[in-house]
């Protein structure tokens, strides 16, 4: 009764085993696969389906038995007829009351639907791809004033540059906006026209791009009417022919080129009716049999006149295949020409309703190289013969390689079997290749990993490249070793997987090796930075020698867990200071992490020869028991009565200076057990007693320093002396040689300005006059002019050649010009006797602006414009200061340093390049100090004066000038002036902005007598 209530049921129903085997199929399910139910039972989908369907039906199976878990899934089955039919299946898992677990399955055939979904994705799909891949725009727009577009695709932006957003609806501007203003007119007629007959439109015109070029637009379109004759819209399609129309150009330019070029081509040409009459001879005439001018003259008309009989027959038949196939003939021909036999290829094409067009090719070079082809083609067909040999018995070689590596080689099948396995292999992993061949990874594989194996097989089977890793594996012992593998999928020639294949090293050994090393560097990382946190200590805390040597044995007691010593090698007690015999070993200190410091006895020498012995010889004995090494059994005994009589194991390192033992370094261990030192161990007090030995090698040149300074003290005394008396003659030297410098200067300048002052008084008292006379000579011309309009003709051809307009024009210019020459003479000269002050020579209250600008008039040829460099600002900040008392001359002359020094600053600067992106400047600041002082600031934007040289700036001789450059004497008079002749201070600063600045401070009164 229950079958025949499943086998009521319209859908198509299963049930499967767990071993994928139908033990009832309905009705509905024979008719969807077209096998009777008799042919089903008992089966699985491997007899009656394909292997890739019966595969993911037996995945989807697999899935519902493992997770108990409904599934629901689409796919494709192949009836008994050979139709595919696409099933959409729900399968879900029941067990009987014994137990067993099955798959029950209900299908639903979906093939019309899917066929349906299909087509109509695909029929989206390619409308998409047709709107997007259509070189040009197409759009649907209002038939207004603005074509306002509703629809329109992207090509549009190739076409002119703007998005097509901007258009929909105008948003942003209007596709009319864009015509060329020649072509709107008749665009907006045509289209008219067009409309009003119902007929398609053609439009070429054109548009602006958003570039600014001008483009060709090809634009075709219709408009949409309504049953009632009334337009809805315009669709259409716009192309950008630019390229087109630049084409069209250029091939009309181009005929006349390619007329030419044929004329160059190296094949003979010619134009022949059906009937094998030549219409054009051209280009090569050289190939032909007949002269050149029996064409020209007509004495050669058809095929038959130039060719032998069965060559123009042969012509004949290929034309009339040409022109009844359409297709180019070619075929090759032998011929004498002019005595010489040549090899020709000709081909033949229609070229109209009854022409061909012949060309005609020497091809004897090529037939001569397809003979020496040959020859080469049979001597390498030979030489592939001879190499397949080599290749077979390379491979022979090959195979004995392959059992002969260190490395194993083990080949897979796609199932994961072994199906090769090398004596490497049976070496490393124990298994004889009878015994692993047919077996799975599994045997040689540990479970927790198996898995991963799995996958790695999975991924060589479907070709995704060769893999590498490093992995435990078991030995036929059960011994775990570490080996590294490299697989990789053996593909045959069509691309199939047909296993993979290992290459296996055992790495046990150098994985152990590589720990071993890991540790070692490790504690020599740890042993190094010890020794540098010693050298930073010792260089950072500036500890004496003592402290040092403390810190070095804490450092080496802590780092090697055992206790430090340094014992210095004396003679009768004495610390190390003389040559001769040693007879003790004096105990500097001693460290160990339970006791601390503390100083042990002192330890003699006389029955210690085997031990100082071995010291001298190989500088550091390690030894991991005492009592045992020859080199140290009388240093035990020494170390019995001792309270270092526990110490089992010592590495002692001598220390060298100047060829002779100083002191020794000891690393000692106690306890019961000897104690190996390591090379590390041995490196680290190595290390540790170079340290010891720089130390010691310090303090005695310390010492010996020491003594040195205190000799030095008096030669130091009396060298400050000579250097203070001979600085003392130098800098009255130097004022002496500028002062009469100075003098000799004002009465230079003096003078110059006195003689240019007289006859420029002179010039500048005529000009007054000489302007006078000009004015009233120039009114009496005019007056001539008013009064005999007409000259005689001697007249007028002087007033040509004198240019008389252009002398009355530029006459007062001319004496405007040297009057204002003459003042600014005036005011050179002014300002040469302001700065040489030889009336002022005594103290006066004068006005320090004039000095200034007087100094700047001096150095006015320095701050100009020059032709490797721009004018020199000068920024007057001057302030309201009344006339303030001093010597003027020698004041000018502190003013004239400083702007020199400063220009000299930046013409250094912007040599430099310094001062990139900057203009020179020179600022002049003046201002009421505090009380009764005045405050004149000179300062300029070039370089900062180093800090170094501040402290020495006003030093005699000292100059921060190249050589030759300067005397190093002009800011050290200035200071001299400033402060000692005026009572004022001269001070050089950094301001915040950069630069220089030198500031001037002195009182505005002087008192009398104080500073004569």
């Amino acid at each position: 009764m229950f079958s025949n209530l499943l086998d009521g049921i319209s859908d198509p129903l299963v049930i499967k085993d767990c071993r994928h085997r139908w033990v009832f199929v309905n009705e509905a399910f024979c008719q969807l696969v077209g096998y009777p139910a008799t042919a089903l039972l008992g089966q699985s989908n491997t007899n009656i389906l394909s292997s890739d369907e019966a595969r993911v039906f037996w995945e989807e199976d697999d899935i519902v038995l493992i997770s108990h878990q409904p599934q629901q899934r689409e796919a494709s089955l192949t009836d008994a007829q050979g139709q595919q039919r696409i099933v959409a299946s729900h399968k879900s898992v029941f067990q009987d009351s014994q137990g067993n677990t099955f798959v029950i399955a209900t299908l639903r055939e979906v093939t019309q639907q899917k066929q349906v979904e299909l087509s109509l994705a695909d029929s989206e799909t390619r409308f998409r791809e047709l709107l997007a891949n259509v070189p040009g725009a197409i759009y649907r727009c209002h038939y207004d004033d603005n074509w306002t577009m509703v629809v329109l695709s992207n090509w549009v932006e190739d076409i002119c540059g703007y998005p097509a957003t901007d258009f929909i609806q105008n948003r942003v501007r209007t596709w009319s906006t864009l015509l060329h203003g020649d072509d709107q007119d008749w665009v907006t007629a045509a289209v008219a026209l067009a409309l009003e007959e119902q007929r398609a439109y053609e439009l070429e015109y054109r548009i602006w791009h958003r570039d600014g070029s001008l483009r060709w637009i090809y634009e075709k379109g219709r408009g949409s009417f309504d049953e009632t004759g009334n337009l809805q819209h315009l669709n259409g399609a716009m192309f950008d022919i630019t390229a087109r129309k630049a084409a069209e150009q250029q091939l009309r330019q181009s005929e006349a080129t390619n007329r030419a070029l044929i004329q160059a081509i190296p094949d003979l040409l010619i134009s022949m009716d059906g009937d094998g009459t030549y219409r054009d001879v051209s280009s090569n005439i050289d190939l032909s049999v007949a002269p050149a001018e029996s064409f020209q003259t007509g004495t050669v008309r058809t095929v038959y006149d130039v060719l032998p009989p069965a060559l123009a027959n042969q012509r004949m038949s290929h034309a009339a295949a040409a022109l009844a196939t359409g297709k180019i003939q070619i075929y090759e021909q032998e011929i004498e020409i002019r005595g010489e036999l040549r090899h020709e290829e000709v081909r033949m094409t229609a070229s109209g309703a009854n022409q061909v067009l012949v060309i005609i090719r020497d091809i004897s070079d090529r037939k001569r190289a397809e003979t020496q082809l040959q020859q080469f083609n049979a001597e390498l067909e030979q030489r592939v013969l001879e190499r397949t040999q080599d290749l077979e018995a390379s491979q022979q070689k090959l195979s004995l390689v392959i059992q002969q590596t260190p490395m194993a080689v083990i080949e897979w099948d796609p199932a994961c079997r072994v199906q090769a396995w090398n004596r490497a292999a049976e070496k490393i992993f124990g298994y004889p290749a009878a015994e692993a061949i047919g077996q799975k990874a599994s045997f040689i594989v540990q479970p927790e990993v198996q898995s991963l194996v799995d996958q790695i097989f999975v991924d060589l089977l479907h070709q995704q490249g060769g893999t590498r890793s490093v992995n435990t594996n078991l030995t036929r012992e059960g011994r775990l070793i570490t080996c590294e593998w490299y697989n990789t999928p053996i593909v045959d020639l069509d691309g199939e997987v047909m296993g993979m294949a290992s290459l296996v090293l055992d790495i046990t050994e150098r994985e152990r090796a590589t720990a071993a090393l890991r540790q070692s560097e490790a504690q020599m990382r740890h042993h190094r930075d010890a020794v540098a946190q010693l050298v930073r200590d010792r260089a950072l805390e500036q500890l004496s020698f003592e402290q040092f040597v403390a810190q070095v044995l804490e450092a080496a007691a802590a780092t090697l867990d055992a206790s430090a010593g340094l014992w210095m090698v004396s003679r009768d007690g004495q610390k190390p200071a003389q040559r001769g015999h040693h007879s003790t070993l004096w105990c500097h200190d001693y460290y160990s992490v339970a006791a601390g410091h503390s100083r042990q006895p002192n330890l003699p020498l006389e029955n210690l020869g085997t031990y100082m012995q071995a010291l001298a010889t190989e500088r550091t004995i390690a030894i991991a028991d005492i009592t045992a090494d020859p080199c140290t059994q009388n240093l035990a005994q020494v170390y019995d009565p001792l309270e270092l009589g526990s110490v089992m194991a010592l590495m002692h390192t001598s220390l060298w200076l100047k060829g002779e033992m100083v002191a020794v370094f000891c690393i000692e261990s106690c306890g019961e057990t000897a104690r190996p030192w390591s090379l590390e161990e041995i490196s680290f007090a190595g290390s540790l007693a170079d340290l010891l030995t720089s130390e010691i090698e310090a303090w005695q040149r310390r010492q010996t320093e020491l003594a040195l300074q205190k000799s030095e003290m008096n030669l130091r005394d009396q060298a400050v002396e000579l250097q203070h008396t001979l600085t003392e003659l130098q800098r009255t030297q130097a004022q002496v040689i500028q002062s009469e410098k100075m003098s000799s200067l004002g009465q230079l300048v003096a003078g110059v300005a006195h003689e240019i002052n007289n006859p420029v008084n002179f010039i500048y008292g005529n000009l007054t006059h000489a302007r006078a006379y000009t004015d009233d000579l120039l009114h009496l011309l005019d007056l001539y002019q008013q009064e005999y309009p007409q000259p005689t003709a001697a007249i007028a051809t002087e007033i040509q050649i004198i240019d008389l307009p252009f002398l009355l024009e530029d006459l007062p210019k001319l004496l405007n010009s040297m009057k204002v020459g003459a003042d600014r003479i005036q005011e050179i000269v002014a300002s040469l006797r302001t700065f040489s002050r030889m009336d002022e020579a005594e103290m006066k209250a004068v006005d320090i602006h004039a000095g200034l600008d007087s100094t700047l008039m001096i150095l006015q040829n320095r701050i100009k414009v020059k032709s490797d460099r721009g004018e020199i600002q000068v920024v007057r900040q001057y302030g309201d200061l009344p006339p303030v008392e001093c010597y003027a001359g020698q004041l000018n002359q502190v003013f004239m340093n400083i702007l020199s020094n400063a220009i000299d600053a930046l013409e250094e600067a912007l040599a430099t390049g310094h001062m990139e992106g900057e203009s020179p400047q020179i600022t002049l600041t003046t201002a009421r100090g505090e009380g009764e002082g005045v405050r004149i600031a000179i300062a300029n934007n070039g370089p900062a004066l180093p800090e170094s040289a501040k402290p020495h700036i006003f030093d005699p001789f000292f100059t921060t000038k190249p050589i030759g450059k300067g005397t190093g004497m002009g800011l050290s008079i200035s200071y001299q002036i400033v402060a000692e002749k005026h009572g004022g201070t001269l001070t050089c600063l950094t301001p915040a902005t950069g630069g220089t600045c030198f500031e001037i401070t002195i009182p505005l009164h002087q008192e009398q007598g104080a500073l004569a």
